[in-house]
């Protein structure tokens, strides 16, 4: 296993053959081949996961739900708050978005989320160290 540190490089990785598989997101996979970075007859996509949303924003269940309530308004209406312009509102890798998805339920999350559970501990500590390092 090799952990790239973005969705970028793990295509990279791929596509010069210093890996066999890689996981990135399908719009920065498009986007590659949109933009002529990457030929998609070299690369088959071999899964394709449900739809989550862009860019997810994550909470600890153990905060209380008034808190969590809150912060879930926050991130709905921060493209309308005073003195925040749309060049601010930014997902992965600080692309600009228009807005941050709030409606996105639970449920919803929970098939992409239980995918984890197919990662070791040793796996998962390494994605927790990779992501500390940005």
């Amino acid at each position: 296993m090799r952990l790239t540190g973005s969705h970028a490089s793990s295509l990279a990785a791929l596509v010069q053959g210093q890996v066999d598989a890689a996981a990135l997101s399908f719009d920065s996979f498009d986007k590659a081949v949109r933009q002529g970075a990457v030929d998609p007859s070299t690369v088959k996509v071999i899964f394709k996961s449900e739809p989550i949303p862009y860019p997810p924003l994550a909470m600890n269940t153990k905060l209380p739900e008034a808190l969590k309530a809150e912060l879930k308004k926050a991130f709905a209406n921060v493209h309308k708050a005073p003195g925040v312009t749309p060049e601010m509102i930014r997902g992965y890798g600080g692309a600009k978005i228009q807005r941050y998805d709030t409606q996105f339920s639970e449920e919803q999350f929970a098939g992409p989320a239980s995918k984890m559970t197919l990662l070791s501990d040793e796996i998962k500590a390494e994605i927790l160290k990779k992501a500390s390092q940005r």
